[in-house]
Formats: C-alpha cells, structure tokens, sequence
C-alpha cells in the first residue's frame, strides 16, 4: 500500500499556519475590540432618571447603564448615550470616553474626560452627559459639532463617533459672498 498524496500536503498547510499564527501575522482585524454599536445624542431632564427604587431608598439606580456626568450632582443636561458591544463577547475594558464639543455659543472646543469601568460585560451602556455649569442652555439648544472618543486603559482608541459638522473642514476666511 503506497502513502497518500493528500497527506503530507495536509500536514504542510498545517505546519504553515501554526508558523503563521506563532509568528503574529494574520492581521489585527482578527483581534476583535469593543466598537459603538449606537450612539444618540439629546437633552435630558433631571427627573428623567428617577426610578421607582429612589423614591423608596433616595439613591439613584443606574440600572445596567454606566453614568457619567460633568458635574455629577447635576442630572439635567446634553447626554451622549453610547452603546458599547464586543461582538466577539469579550469584557468592555475599563477607559475613558474623550468628548470634544463646540457648544451653541461658541467657537473653540471644549473638552472632557469620563473614565469609566467596564465592568465584566461585553455590552456596556454609556450616558455622558454636560451637566450643571459645563450645559447652560435650554433643552432646544444643540452642539454646534461635537466627536466622541473611547479610549483603553492604555490610552489607545477603541472606537469614535463624530457629528457632521466636526467632520467639514473649518474654513477661517468668512464668505462674503462675492465669488
């Protein structure tokens, strides 16, 4: 009886891609990392947050939501609500959520950080929110542009998110109009 042919090209491919797989070669797009499933963004009034549990206990109850405010004795404000999902259902990692934003008045952005935790889950909810001094207007003012950052513990970007305006190029010189 004579050896297959197939066999040592079998044992061949195999050898190949164990060398590939000890050597790190296949590209990083194999590493699944967490990404923004969905992001909305509006303005929240304070007793939007109440929960049943804080009439009795006077505490609020996140639920499963991860909040995160500018000024954390203030609920009122601009909220970004971020869905974080690892599709490979691996832990969130803990990091911080960077969010640039040129508010209706102004020019210039401002920036703020919000580390948070990610608490064991592969499906994290974020409500990032302006709040107190840091969101002056009214509910029907809006960002004029605003880009929302996830970062690892290691400072390294897991994913953004940004508004249409963020994205167009500033342009310094005014339109007069006479083009």
């Amino acid at each position: 009886m004579h050896p297959s042919p197939k066999r040592p090209r079998l044992l061949t491919s195999l050898a190949l891609l164990c060398a590939v797989l000890a050597t790190g070669l296949l590209p990083n797009a194999v590493i699944a990392r967490p990404e923004i499933a969905r992001l909305w963004t509006g303005f929240r009034e304070a007793r939007s947050f109440v929960r049943l549990s804080e009439l009795f206990t006077g505490k609020e109850n996140p639920g499963k939501r991860v909040i995160l405010r500018s000024q954390p004795g203030e609920r009122t404000g601009f909220y970004y609500i971020v869905r974080l999902v690892d599709r490979d259902r691996h832990p969130v990692p803990d990091g911080t959520v960077v969010l640039h934003v040129i508010p209706p008045d102004g020019d210039e952005p401002h920036v703020y950080r919000f580390p948070f935790k990610g608490d064991g889950r592969h499906k994290l909810r974020l409500d990032v929110g302006l709040t107190g001094k840091y969101w002056p207007y009214d509910r029907e003012q809006l960002p004029l542009a605003w880009k929302i950052e996830i970062l690892d513990a290691t400072g390294a970007l897991i994913d953004s998110r940004e508004s249409f305006l963020w994205s167009r190029p500033r342009d310094s010189t005014p339109d007069t109009g006479d083009n």
